[in-house]
């Protein structure tokens, strides 16, 4: 048969592939095996505890709030789930530095009763396993995202911030932004003190225990800068000298550097990282590619933070959440390094196909099946081989406005499953109270008052001020807080605005079910309790077409008429479907991971052109 290239080329190479040791959690023969047992296919849900709190504020009777957790137990196991994931929030649990809550009986305010009977995440854990669960996946962070906490993307303590504010990122013109440096010493040493009381606390007594339900601890979550460009961050002076570094590294020497960049540097503290993209494309693409290490360096701190406090790979999983896509000049995750074995973690899919609202049943129609089948083969480096893919967040709705129907949601569902994922949790399962979400009003409106005055507007309604009041207070507003508020929807919100969470879930935050809720039970009742062992250890057939994934089209491109970005994670989409369409089901090949020797067994390869050399 005739062999081809398809926009042919690519530069390939080798990497040893490893597998894990015979373990108490372990993927073997394509299936996740616990104590020498095969199990069958995951099928849970991401239940909040911390969100389920009975209402606001403090001293909510610890009945209601455990009447709420059992009731959303109950309603997981009605769908035939078996399994459980849960964030731990972090700013939740130490509610004042050095004070741990993990049994929901602190009193700060000294009224007799327990502030927040929420916090009793061990009292979660062990009705939990009354309702049937035995496969549980701890989410601890220290991010969790999650629309969380007082700068909504939790999940660092309020007095962290507060003691120690130049542990933030810094943008370009110095000022703080919301997210944390991950090299910063503070917030490291903070980080470690953190899952320190959480395992002495919690996690040890559940590992100690004999056929313990703990089977996967993530690593932090979604570890991307906040999905925000690369010239947003990082440009503190630790962070520019930790960029010259790099550079050293990688040129040897200031003139090789200047060759390559077109650049006349005399010592290298006149190197400077980019602002802007477009300017120098090989300086852009030598910023992304730091920024890649960053993120690789940190993971592999916060794991080796945990194997320091006593969990080991043997007992559990490490665990990654990533989702492959991005904003325009955002980080794609490097499979490369994501999943270097016994470095950082084995990764895990989040997977969003509706995001925003029109006629079609998925905005990314084909983004599933490009996601699924990418990460599996790209989580062989991890698993020694072995096919085996998590879901820790399939979508379970979305925000107001946006209507995921209940053919959206089964179509996500089966196209997972069917090309091979072997543990599907659905996020958000339920909706609840949100934590600190009057933080950011309240900081802004003293602000808001002074320039109000100061512009004569004392007594003027806030919806007739003038645009360029509000592009002054947000001026303001990143100048002493953290650069990002949208300052004039928090203050005609007002501060009650984002109290509780919606987002279209199963279960609402009253743990009722939402008519939709029905397909989770059919997929449950026809496909998981009657396929599930046959679905944990199934591979999915490809046919003799490779499909091409270069992580250096993760970069920007040297064609500026190219979005990298968006034709790695999007475009690769729809080039998959249009095969798929004409009945061929390729195979995903990263040319980064594999040898190239494999790929002779091909017929035909396909590369999307992204402006990189053969």
């Amino acid at each position: 048969m005739l062999k081809g290239w398809i926009l042919a080329g690519a530069v390939f190479g080798f990497i040893q592939f490893s597998s894990l040791a015979h373990s108490r959690v372990e993927i073997r023969n394509h299936q996740l095996f616990v104590d020498s047992q095969p199990e069958p296919f995951l099928f849970g849900a991401e239940l909040q505890y911390f969100r389920l709190r009975g209402g606001h504020g403090p001293n909510i009777p610890a009945e209601k709030v455990y009447g709420l957790w059992a009731k959303a137990l109950e309603q997981m196991q009605k769908a035939g789930m078996n399994a459980l994931s849960f964030y731990v929030p972090w700013d939740f649990h130490e509610y004042r530095e050095g004070k741990f809550d993990f049994t929901g009986t602190a009193d700060e305010d000294k009224d007799g009763r327990p502030d927040y009977p929420s916090r009793n995440v061990l009292h979660f854990i062990e009705l939990a396993r009354q309702y049937g669960f035995k496969r549980i996946m701890a989410r601890p962070g220290p991010y969790i995202n999650a629309e969380w906490g007082f700068l909504g993307f939790g999940a660092i303590p309020l007095w962290f911030h507060e003691k120690y504010p130049d542990s933030h990122m810094r943008d370009s013109k110095g000022r703080r932004t919301k997210l944390y440096d991950y090299q910063n010493p503070d917030f490291l040493k903070a980080t470690r003190r953190w899952f320190q009381a959480l395992y002495d606390q919690v996690l040890k007594s559940i590992l100690d225990e004999k056929g313990s339900p703990l089977l996967f601890v993530q690593l932090d979550n979604e570890t991307n800068f906040m999905w925000q460009s690369i010239y947003n961050h990082n440009y503190s002076h630790q962070a520019i000298s930790r960029y010259r570094k790099y550079l050293r590294q990688k040129y040897f020497w200031l003139g090789r550097l200047n060759r390559v960049h077109g650049q006349n540097y005399k010592r290298w503290s006149e190197v400077f990282p980019p602002f802007v993209p477009g300017i120098n494309l090989l300086q852009d693409q030598d910023w992304y590619r730091f920024n890649d290490l960053v993120i690789f360096d940190y993971l592999r701190k916060i794991r080796k933070m945990w194997e320091d406090i006593g969990i080991s790979e043997n007992e559990v999983i490490f665990t990654l959440a990533e989702s492959y896509n991005a904003t325009k000049n955002g980080l794609l995750p490097n499979f490369r390094y994501r999943s270097w074995p016994k470095e950082t973690g084995m990764m895990t899919l989040n997977l969003y196909p509706k995001t925003y609202e029109s006629g079609e049943l998925l905005n990314f129609p084909f983004k599933a099946d490009l996601d699924v089948k990418s990460m599996i083969q790209a989580n062989k480096l991890y698993n020694g081989h072995q096919e085996w893919l998590l879901g820790p967040e399939i979508q379970g709705g979305w925000w107001k406005g946006i209507d995921v129907s209940p053919a959206s949601r089964l179509q996500t569902y089966l196209t997972t499953i069917g090309h091979g994922l072997k543990a599907l949790f659905i996020y958000y399962f339920t909706e609840g109270q949100n934590w600190q979400h009057d933080w950011a009003y309240y900081q802004i409106k003293p602000l808001f008052e002074v320039l109000a005055l100061e512009q004569g507007f004392k007594n003027t309604p806030s919806e007739t001020l003038p645009d360029s009041f509000w592009a002054e207070l947000g001026k303001r507003v990143d100048e002493n807080l953290v650069v990002g508020f949208d300052v004039k929807k928090i203050i005609l919100e007002g501060p009650d605005a984002g109290a509780d969470l919606y987002f279209d879930a199963p279960l609402d935050g009253e743990a009722q079910p939402r008519p939709h809720f029905h397909i989770l039970e059919e997929l449950g009742k026809k496909l998981v309790k009657e396929k599930g062992f046959f679905l944990a250890g199934a591979v999915e057939l490809s046919d003799s077409v490779g499909l091409l994934k270069d992580l250096e089209c993760h970069a920007p491109s040297l064609d500026t008429q190219l979005d990298n970005v968006d034709l790695s994670s999007n475009w690769a989409g729809g080039l998959l479907g249009f095969l798929l369409q004409a009945g061929v089901n390729p195979k995903i090949i990263h040319t980064h991971l594999e040898d190239k020797k494999s790929l002779s067994k091909f017929d035909f390869l396909f590369r999307q052109d992204c402006g990189t050399p053969d």
